[in-house]
């Protein structure tokens, strides 16, 4: 949960600085054993859990076949050309899917990135222009078509404009806590782990929701 593909944190290059405190009572045992160690911030092995999905050729050369000209030329009729397209609808998913992730209750607990922007807007909203930053949306979709593509999303609201975009449901300072009151912290893990191996770890003592570096 933190903030560039599901999961990706929503920092446009990589995970965003931590929120997490290891200090706070969701993560203090009741009754602490003589010898337990203290829990610390998140360390460099911590993983987040991430599905890199292939971006496939074709999808490559349907973002760069339609990629605008320039700044300065031919913006209003740009913006009519992307109107007449249509989004491949297991794009437009994956898409969707990437962005809701960067706006769901784990990611938003745990990094700041995106928080900063919907702190200061009295409804929430974000900027279309910094999701559309993000290494992986720019890899999967000109920034002119992402509004329309989010707008088929059931969990985030895409303004008039289609310049801004937020969550349907606010994300408090509840639903913080309750996340992070869920969320175990693994440190010292080996220089050569896997995603995979992680997984197959974690899922023999019950099930989890995201695996997060």
């Amino acid at each position: 949960m933190a903030q560039d593909e599901v999961p990706e944190s929503s920092s446009p290059s990589s995970a965003a600085a931590g929120r997490l405190n290891a200090a706070a009572p969701e993560f203090t045992p009741r009754s602490a054993a003589p010898h337990q160690a203290h829990p610390h911030r998140r360390g460099p092995h911590h993983h987040h859990h991430h599905h890199h999905q292939p971006h496939h050729q074709h999808q490559h050369q349907y973002r760069h076949q339609h990629h605008h000209q320039g700044e300065d030329e031919g913006d209003a009729a740009a913006v009519v050309d992307n109107a007449q397209l249509v989004l491949p609808e297991e794009l437009a998913r994956r898409v969707v899917k990437q962005v809701e992730f960067y706006f769901s209750d784990v990611n938003l607990a745990t990094t700041d990135h995106l928080m900063k922007y919907i702190t200061k807007d009295p409804d929430g909203f974000v900027p279309m222009t910094v999701v559309a930053s993000f290494r992986k949306i720019r890899e999967l979709i000109d920034r002119s078509l992402l509004p329309g593509a989010l707008r088929t999303s059931t969990e985030l609201v895409v303004s008039d404009d289609g310049k801004m975009v937020r969550r349907r449901v606010p994300f408090s300072d509840v639903d913080a806590e309750e996340v992070q009151s869920r969320i175990i912290v693994a440190e010292k893990l080996p220089e050569d782990h896997r995603y995979q191996n992680l997984m197959r770890i974690f899922s023999t003592v019950g099930r989890y929701g995201c695996l997060l570096p």
